[in-house]
């Protein structure tokens, strides 16, 4: 629930609908508590796993000594990548140290998967003003506005149940394998994403789709594998090239997915600046507050949702490196299966369009690496 933001979701809709808003006790019950329960439960049995610890806390202390005056001076220092990374490894320590067995592997998948349709049809009572949710809808705006989930978050988090949703279906779970029913659940979270217009969930979801359908069935002819991953493509390619002028210029989300992605957009700017502030610095970088400082069109930057060219700005080469060993220790790399594919696509990707607050669920992919890692060595 955590990693999904659903308590801080869950609080704002008790406070409107029920009077009562504990966002306050959220970081203890929801994370500090179980964390603490799960991980010290067991240490005492002596069974604790602390998969990456060594690689996790280089990466998070270097960062930190960077970031001191000891290399910056006086210039401000933004701790939110440390405490973000360092969320995200609890939580992945979580679920390592509560199970590994199979069974608990499916309940944690299904639950996950459970509990986001929960909150897809807690909005949809908002929509019909059944429930108050603070829900709003407005083609101008092109974006769901749902309590307290930033609209490419709540994308995000879709595009990682569709790929729960494919891992199942691969391994035959939950009926999923039932092609009306995979592809009613997944047609419901594509919606959510089109509806905000969050163009790197649009093109991660769609990939892992088209990956999914061409090797899922190993009977089904290569002309149609083609074809059906060409019909998964077309929204893609429909809005690359097509130029209805009403819908472009006035719906919010199809002009994000068509006028305003081009290399002159904000983005291609923040790499810019990134790389060039990395070109000044390369052994220790610019800190990561001014990683990407630059002022374009009016507009002042100071951070990249292009991570890797971030990263690099912000400590420097031989940071990057260790930060780079970090990720695939933990995440690993390769497509030999549907698991590792999904896990790859979903973590690499994501970082080229997303800052770590907004991918907290990488830890649950983090989760799926491990687990499958640990069958393989058994």
């Amino acid at each position: 629930m955590y990693i999904f933001n659903i308590p801080s979701f869950l609080s704002t809709f008790s406070a409107r609908n029920l009077g009562f808003d504990f966002a306050i006790i959220i970081p203890f019950a929801f994370l500090f508590f179980p964390a603490v329960f799960i991980i010290g439960t067991a240490l005492l049995n002596k069974s604790i796993r602390v998969p990456y610890f060594f690689i996790t806390f280089a990466t998070l202390f270097l960062f930190i000594l960077l970031e001191s005056k000891l290399f910056r001076g006086n210039t401000i220092i933004d701790l939110a990548y440390p405490y973000t990374l360092s969320i995200i490894y609890i939580c992945f320590l979580s679920l390592v140290n509560y199970s590994l067995d199979s069974n608990d592997y499916y309940e944690i998948i299904k639950y996950s998967i459970i509990i986001y349709f929960g909150v897809i049809f807690l909005s949809i009572l908002g929509y019909l003003n059944i429930i108050d949710m603070g829900v709003g809808f407005n083609l101008d705006r092109g974006s769901i506005t749902l309590l307290n989930l930033h609209p490419n978050g709540h994308s995000f988090n879709a595009t990682i149940i569709i790929f729960l949703l494919i891992s199942c279906r691969v391994r035959e779970k939950f009926n999923l394998h039932n092609g009306y029913k995979f592809v009613g659940l997944v047609l419901i979270l594509l919606t959510v994403i089109l509806i905000n217009g969050t163009r790197g969930a649009i093109i991660i979801s769609l990939v892992g789709l088209t990956y999914h359908f061409f090797t899922y069935n190993q009977t089904i002819s290569v002309v149609r594998k083609s074809f059906i991953s060409v019909l998964i493509l077309i929204p893609l390619i429909l809005t690359s090239i097509i130029d209805i002028k009403y819908i472009t210029n006035n719906v919010s989300s199809i002009y994000r997915l068509t006028q305003k992605t081009n290399v002159s957009s904000d983005r291609i700017q923040q790499i810019i600046f990134s790389w060039n502030n990395f070109k000044e610095s390369v052994l220790f970088g610019k800190g990561y507050f001014n990683a990407t400082r630059g002022t374009w069109k009016g507009n002042w930057f100071s951070r990249s949702n292009f991570h890797y060219t971030q990263i690099l700005a912000s400590n420097g080469i031989l940071y990057f490196i260790i930060y780079m060993s970090f990720l695939f220790s933990m995440f690993g790399f390769g497509i030999k299966n549907t698991d590792n594919f999904i896990v790859t696509l979903g973590v690499y990707s994501s970082l080229i369009f997303y800052n770590l607050a907004l991918i907290m669920p990488i830890a649950l992919l983090a989760y799926i690496k491990y687990y499958n890692k640990n069958k393989i060595y058994i």
